[in-house]
Formats: C-alpha cells, structure tokens, sequence
C-alpha cells in the first residue's frame, strides 16, 4: 500500500521529517558549541552575537530567526519548517518535540490541571503566543503544594519543573481567594524556570503561606527571571511578595519588579515583601526592584534594589 497512515510513501516522508528534525538540532548543537569556544577558554553563558554568528554559519542569513532573551537563552524557528528549539541558558537544546505554544485562557488551565494530575513537564519548554486574560475566573495555580504537606520536597506535592517563557506577554484578569497555600500564576516550581511574564493589573490575588503574583514557592535551584506583578497581593496567615512568596534552596531571582500593592498580615520572623516574601539557602536576588506599597503586622521587606 502506498498511502494512508501506514502507506510507504507516508512512512517515507515520516522519515525524511524526522532526518530534517536531526539535521536542525545538530546545527544548533554545532552553533551552542562553536559559540562557546571563545579567545579566552569555554564561555558558561553564550555570548548572543557570537551565537548569531554560528548560527549564520549553520544556517546562512535567512535560514533562521532569533529571539534573544537576554539572560543567556534563545529561541529559535528554522525558516524552512517552522520548527521552534529552545536553548536554555544552561546551553540545553530543547527540540520542537518538546516545545508546546500557549496562547489560551483554556489551554493555561489546561497546562495547570495536568501539572496537578503529575505531569512535571521536566525537559519541556512552554512558550506564550499572546496575551492571556483569565476572566476573573478562580485560578489553580500552576504546581500544587496541598496545605498538608511540611515542605516543598514532599513527594505529594505536584510541582512544575519545566521552562515557562511568557515570551513578553501578560496573563491578566488571574483571580486567586483562598487561604491555601502555594498561590499565584504559579503554585510551586521546583528546579525549573519562570521568565518574561507579566502578571497585569486586573488580577486580584489572596492565598496563604508562600503567595505572589508569579510564584508562590520556588525551590530548588528554580530561576524566576524577567517577571513582573501589577496585581494587589494579600495575606491573612503568611508569607508573601509581589514576585515571588518564598525562594528556597539556591533560586535565582533577576531582572524582576513589583508595582502592585503587597498587604499581610504575619508573625514571628516571617516576611512580607514588595519583590519577596522570604529568601533564604543561597537564593539570590539581582537587579530587581520594588514600586509597589507594602503594609504588614511583622517583619516588612520594601525590596527596592538589588
């Protein structure tokens, strides 16, 4: 039989795809190792106009399109066959196979209900293709840490591990009235990757212990970066921040701000921040800030500069 789902001309053509797709990787694998060769020994972050110049070599001028993230990441779509890959800015090519495009209020609670039922989405990349407005809806966040659960390494717990590239866009109208813990777009990342996000100004969000407007918890070597939050944050029983609720075990936070209103009420040593709520066990903050109005009954970050 020569054509249909198991025809030789359709096995044909699967296999010259799946050729293409090998061809393509290689070249960007071939580009991430050219470009971090440099005069001076191995590069750890790819430098983008050393990249660019790889990629021309692979590719030619017109073979390619690059988005530059700006912290060491990438991604690019082969002119030829549309196909995205991602280069994370660990130097980790992520195929086409691997990356999913969002540009849905049904598809982001789509992603975060599959998240809940354990699917970590580890070694994939969900890129945003538009603005989302969520409808003032209740929203899950996207990783779930049940209030029962002491600590974010609980195997019960459902955490996203993934890559998150909002792409420039912004999720508005996200509505969270709760006092669980573990809110925000995000509930709980664990060694996985937030960046270039938005939260807007039409969002309302209450939660308890560990609630912001992008993640609620990050833990684990996660990086939150290029994110900001218009939204009003507030809390009767926990730690909270406009970005970020707690950052724990070795996070990175950079290039980040808070303009929403950050309201808490606490106790004891715990935090109430305009960037974050807490920060401790190697996280870092970097080139962020604060504009946001921050009010609390105990220990109160205004966060401003880092």
């Amino acid at each position: 039989m020569l054509t249909g789902e198991n025809g030789i001309l359709t096995q044909a053509q699967n296999a010259r795809d799946n050729t293409d797709k090998a061809t393509e990787e290689e070249k960007i694998q071939m580009a991430v190792l050219g470009s971090s060769v440099t005069d001076n020994g191995y590069a750890d972050i790819l430098d983008a106009t050393s990249f660019e110049n790889e990629l021309i070599n692979q590719f030619g001028n017109n073979g390619y399109q690059l988005v530059t993230n700006g912290d060491g990441s990438f991604i690019i779509t082969v002119t030829d066959t549309q196909r995205k890959y991602y280069v994370n800015d660990d130097k980790t090519v992520i195929n086409s196979d691997n990356i999913i495009e969002l540009g849905t209020a049904e598809e982001l609670a789509n992603l975060s209900q599959d998240v809940k039922n354990g699917n970590t989405y580890e070694g994939k990349a969900i890129l945003l293709t538009s603005k989302i407005d969520l409808g003032g809806e209740n929203w899950t966040p996207i990783g779930y840490y049940p209030t029962e659960n002491s600590t974010p390494d609980v195997e019960t717990n459902k955490p996203f591990k993934g890559i998150f590239d909002g792409c420039g866009y912004e999720v508005d109208n996200l509505y969270i009235n709760t006092t669980d813990k573990g809110q925000g777009l995000f509930g709980l990342v664990n060694n996985g990757k937030v960046a270039n996000i938005t939260v807007g100004e039409n969002s309302n969000i209450s939660g308890g212990r560990a609630t912001a407007g992008i993640v609620g918890y990050a833990y684990n070597e996660t990086v939150i970066y290029n994110c900001s939050n218009e939204a009003n944050v507030t809390s009767n029983n926990g730690i909270i921040g406009g970005v970020i609720g707690i950052a724990y075990e070795n996070c990175i936070i950079k290039s980040c701000y808070n303009s929403g209103d950050v309201t808490g009420k606490s106790g004891g040593t715990e935090g109430i921040g305009g960037l974050i709520g807490q920060l401790y066990n190697g996280s870092i903050i970097l080139e962020s800030y604060n504009d946001g109005k921050v009010t609390g009954n105990c220990f109160v970050g205004r966060s401003y500069r880092y």
